[in-house]
C-alpha cells in the first residue's frame, strides 16, 4: 500500500510505497483465470495529458461564455489544480473528463452571474451535492438560475455522441485536431497539436509478458478510453490483450459507463473466464467490479494520485468491506505481487 509525502512543489507527489501483504494478495488471487485493467491512471500516466486538456476547456469555455453573454471583467478562469480534479473523480460519480470539465466550467462561471459564491465554494457545492446521475445533477441545479441555465444550454453537455460545444473542444484539445477529423469530428479550433501526444506509459512490455506467462491471452482492458486513443498510446503493448473481450467505453452510449459492471461482466464472459483481477485506480473501477456479476477481486492502483493514501483509503471505502480487494502503488508491482516466474523486481 502507498502512503504520499507531499508535494514536491511541481504539482507530483513524492510517494514512498509500504511493503504490501504479498502472502494475503496471493491466496485471494489464487484462482483467478483472467486479468482485467482500466486504462488511465493505471496503464498511462494521465496527469500531464487529460490533466492540461480539462484546464485548457475550462479556459476556452469560460472565454465563449463570457464573450457570449457579455459578462463583464471575467477573466478565463486559467488554473484547475490536480486537486479539484481528483476531488470531482473521487466521488466515483465523474469518470469521463468531460463531466469535470463541464462541473468546474460552471463553477468559474456561477460567481459572475448566480452571485452569493466563490469559484471556490461553487466547486465545493457541485461536489456535496452531486448524484448518482453525476454532472446530470450539478446541471439540474442550474436550472431555477435563468443566467446560469443559459450557460448550461450554451455548453450543451452531455450530448448524443459527444457533439457538443463542450465535447467537441475536448476532444480536440486531447486528440488534435488531425486525429479528432480521423474521428469523424469536425474541427472548430484547427490546429490543435492534441495531449494525448503528454500520455506517459506506464506498463512495459516486461511486465504484459510476466503476465501472459500466468493469464495467456486472457487478458483484457474495460477503460472510459476509446479505442483509437487506446491504440495511440499503447501501441507498444497492445499485442498482449484481448481487443475482442475488451470495452472501449468512449466509443460506447453513455449508459454503459462505469460504474456500470455490464460490460466488464461480458468481457470476462467472452474470455470463458470465471474468476478475474480487474485492476483500476477509481471509485468507479472500485465500485463496477463490486457490483459485477462475475467472481472479481480488486485491485486498486494509488501511485498516479497526488495523494496515494487518500486514494487508497477512497478505493477500499468504494470496494466494500465485504468483497476481496487490495491495493498496490504501481501497475509494475503486479508480477512480484502475483509471484509470477520471471517475477519482476520494482
Amino acid at each position: 500500500m502507498a502512503g504520499g509525502d507531499g508535494d514536491d512543489g511541481s504539482g507530483n507527489t513524492t510517494t514512498k510505497t509500504a511493503p504490501a501483504d504479498y502472502d494475503a494478495i496471493r491466496d485471494m488471487t489464487r484462482n483467478a483465470d483472467c486479468i482485467v485493467f482500466d486504462c488511465d491512471g493505471v496503464l498511462v500516466d494521465v496527469s500531464s495529458s487529460y490533466h492540461r486538456a480539462i484546464q485548457q476547456t475550462v479556459v476556452y469555455m469560460t472565454d465563449r461564455i463570457a464573450s457570449t453573454l457579455a459578462i463583464p471583467d471575467m477573466p478565463a478562469h486559467r488554473t484547475v489544480s490536480r486537486h479539484t480534479v481528483e476531488r470531482f473523480k473521487n466521488t466515483g460519480l465523474f469518470n469521463d473528463e468531460t463531466d469535470v470539465s463541464c462541473a468546474i466550467t460552471l463553477a468559474a462561471v456561477m460567481p459572475h452571474l448566480a452571485g452569493g459564491c466563490t469559484y471556490e465554494s461553487a466547486i465545493d457545492a457541485a461536489i456535496k451535492d452531486s448524484r448518482p446521475d453525476g454532472i446530470a445533477s450539478v446541471i439540474r441545479c442550474m436550472r431555477d438560475n435563468a443566467a446560469m441555465s443559459r450557460v448550461a444550454e450554451l455548453i450543451d453537455h452531455p450530448s448524443p455522441d459527444r457533439k457538443g460545444l463542450l465535447c467537441r473542444v475536448f476532444d480536440e484539445k486531447f486528440y488534435g485536431s488531425e486525429m479528432y477529423v480521423k474521428r469523424g469530428g469536425r474541427p472548430l479550433l484547427g490546429n490543435e497539436e492534441g495531449y494525448i501526444r503528454c500520455d506517459d506509459v506506464i506498463v512495459t512490455g516486461a511486465v504484459m509478458e510476466a503476465l501472459s506467462g500466468r493469464f495467456g491471452k486472457s487478458i483484457s482492458m474495460v477503460t472510459g478510453r476509446g479505442l483509437q486513443a487506446a491504440r495511440y498510446t499503447l501501441e507498444p503493448v497492445m499485442g498482449w490483450f484481448d481487443l475482442g473481450n475488451s470495452a472501449f467505453l468512449e466509443d460506447e452510449p453513455r449508459e454503459h459507463a462505469k460504474p456500470n459492471p455490464e460490460r466488464l461482466d461480458d468481457c470476462i464472459r467472452g474470455m470463458g473466464c470465471r474468476r478475474a483481477i480487474y485492476v483500476g485506480d477509481s471509485a468507479e473501477d472500485a465500485t463496477m467490479a463490486r457490483n459485477a456479476e462475475s467472481d472479481i477481486v480488486f485491485c486498486g492502483i494509488t501511485g498516479t494520485g497526488t495523494n496515494p493514501d487518500e486514494r487508497r483509503r477512497i478505493l477500499e471505502r468504494a470496494a466494500g468491506a465485504k468483497s476481496r480487494h487490495f491495493t498496490l502503488g504501481s501497475v509494475l508491482e503486479i508480477p512480484k505481487a502475483l509471484n509470477l516466474e520471471g517475477q519482476i523486481q520494482v
